[in-house]
């Protein structure tokens, strides 16, 4: 609901959900690939980035007032906020 999307040249769509499930798809097929549970809700978008040859993916993890509020748990309960990051094969 709040996170964006990213688009890979290696064919990877990637966002998150308010319920913290980082998500990837196939951009061809649109078929989820995988997903990752962060521990908080996303509402950050994630990036790519490349560091001495190799790629990574970052995304913050957080919730707070309406992210936690839709997925039914207490607004004023902060969930741990935390910046993964993830190295991409090549």
């Amino acid at each position: 609901m709040l996170a964006g999307v990213l688009s890979t040249a290696g064919g990877l769509v990637v966002t998150g959900n308010a319920s913290g499930h980082l998500l990837g798809f196939d951009a061809e097929t649109g078929e989820e690939a995988w997903r990752y549970q962060t521990g908080s809700g996303i509402r950050s978008h994630p990036i790519a980035y490349e560091y001495e040859g190799r790629t990574f993916l970052a995304v913050g993890s957080g919730g707070g007032g309406i992210v936690q509020t839709t997925v039914g748990t207490a607004p004023s309960l902060p969930e741990g906020s935390v910046l993964l990051v993830f190295e991409l094969a090549q």
